[in-house]
């Protein structure tokens, strides 16, 4: 009786042994082990002022003359934008490199938040990063999506001459516009937080022509991609485009809203790419774009296309972005001894946190950020505009392939000038009329190397690299300002 029960169940077990395997094959893949990576998000909100509020009257552009003398915006030539391109590391189960996953941050995203102005005063920044960071904390908690925190949010400028003035030096822009900005600013960053996909991270490095207005024959001319992509060659989530021009091929008789050849930079990119571009400037402190004829707007266009091309023709080799994301802040205090940005401040044209300290010695607190994403890229953000040698010398202590400077990014606090070049009559000195002083520059230099040494992962850069470029010295003023 025993012989039989047991002939009987051996063809069953031997079926079971033969099935635990297919199982193990069909377990679902969020069990499975997945390599680290990436996930990416992009979101754009317009932030456009309404016709019938331009028709008060009272929306300065920043930028070109003096108080109010450019006269109100009286129309709209493109849209206003707002782009925030949020990345988050994702390590998976298994198989974390070394110095990947080990840290507090981990998992943590971190958002580039891009607005069409020409710069953004500290509080507007702190009152957009805590906007965001508690409509999504609220968000996360009551969803169970991922959280972020103000430190984590970088808000930075294009920099067009043809937006509403934020800083308030050229006749300010109304209260409402301010809470629109804000508004759509933070929300920005909760789409692209609630978009976060899985992504591959690819950059590119290529050039585009600019001209420097300060009489050196060269500029920072390096044009950085970096690109999201769903895995395994998927659709383009979104991409950033990094470049040093001024967006000020409108001049300063246009009183139409613009974000200058930026809008159309990101439209043609766009038209390829099927995808949201986010532009963020880079050391645009004495450079131009290369602006001849009339008709500006046609020189908008085509200067956006070529600069849209080149960076169509970098992404053709284009190489992955490793996992690992790092993100450091060095506070910084700066002097202000601009005698007339001490005076706007003392008259409530300039906003007054952050700024301290007896009308005679009056200092603003900000900071410079430092991004890594794994072995291939390395940001620093500055607030304010570099000027060409002080931004080379900043990329000098980078080592990565991909090296981005983010400019008018934290703040927006004038020109940032090496000490030896200043006042030596370039550009009639007019970069130094509106800084807040010789060691901005220097002070700025310093923030960087401190947060480089604390990277474990940053190499000693090579001597080549660290050339500097040629010494300043007094020359023909030539070109007037046209910032």
């Amino acid at each position: 009786m025993r012989l039989g029960l047991a002939a009987l169940l051996a063809p069953w077990l031997q079926m079971l042994l033969l099935l635990l395997p297919a199982a193990a094959v069909a377990a679902p893949t969020s069990a499975l082990p997945r390599e680290p990576g990436y996930r990416a998000g992009i979101a754009v909100r317009d932030i456009t002022p309404t016709q019938a509020s331009l028709e008060a009257g009272r929306t300065y552009m920043g930028g070109y003359g003096t108080w109010k003398k450019r006269g109100p915006a009286s129309g709209i030539h493109d849209p206003l934008s707002v782009r925030a391109f949020c990345i988050a590391e994702d390590t998976g189960h298994v198989g974390v490199p070394a110095g990947v996953g080990d840290r507090a941050d981990t998992g943590q995203p971190l958002c580039i938040v891009i607005v069409d102005s020409l710069g953004l005063p500290g509080p507007v920044i702190a009152r957009i990063t805590s906007l965001a960071a508690a409509a999504r904390g609220a968000s996360a908690a009551a969803e169970g999506v991922v959280s972020i925190t103000p430190e984590r949010i970088l808000v930075g400028a294009t920099h067009t001459h043809a937006a509403p003035d934020l800083l308030g030096l050229w006749g300010g822009a109304p209260d409402d516009y301010h809470e629109l900005l804000e508004r759509e600013s933070a929300g920005a960053v909760q789409d692209a937080l609630a978009a976060l996909q899985p992504a591959e991270l690819h950059y590119a490095v290529g050039t585009a022509p600019a001209y420097n207005r300060r009489g050196w024959g060269y500029t920072d001319d390096a044009l950085l991609v970096l690109q999201a992509r769903l895995p395994d060659g998927g659709r383009v989530i979104g991409t950033l485009i990094n470049f040093a021009a001024h967006p000020t091929v409108s001049v300063s008789a246009n009183r139409e809203l613009s974000s200058d050849f930026v809008h159309y930079l990101r439209a043609a990119f766009e038209a390829g790419s099927q995808a949201p571009v986010v532009y963020a400037n880079g050391t645009i402190g004495d450079v131009i774009p290369n602006r001849p004829g009339e008709d500006y707007w046609l020189q908008a266009e085509r200067y956006g296309v070529i600069v849209a091309d080149a960076a169509a023709q970098a992404l053709t080799d284009a190489a992955p972005v490793g996992p690992g994301l790092r993100l450091a802040h060095q506070p910084l205090i700066l002097a202000i001894d601009n005698f007339v940005l001490r005076l706007a401040q003392w008259l409530g044209i300039l906003d007054d946190d952050g700024i301290s300290g007896p009308p005679w010695n009056r200092r603003v607190s900000t900071s410079v950020s430092y991004l890594r994403l794994g072995d291939q890229l390395q940001a620093v953000a500055v607030p304010g505009e570099a000027l060409t040698r002080l931004g080379l010398d900043i990329k000098a202590q980078l080592t990565a392939p991909a090296k981005l400077l983010l400019g008018q990014t934290g703040g927006s606090l004038g020109y940032l000038i090496p000490e030896d070049e200043w006042r030596t009559g370039r550009n009639r000195d007019y970069e130094e009329s509106v800084s807040l002083g010789k060691e901005a520059g220097a002070l700025v230099l310093a923030a960087v190397a401190a947060l480089l040494q604390d990277d474990p992962l940053q190499d000693d850069p090579q001597q080549d690299d660290l050339a500097r470029p040629p010494t300043a010295g007094t020359v023909d003023p030539g070109h007037g300002p046209t910032d």
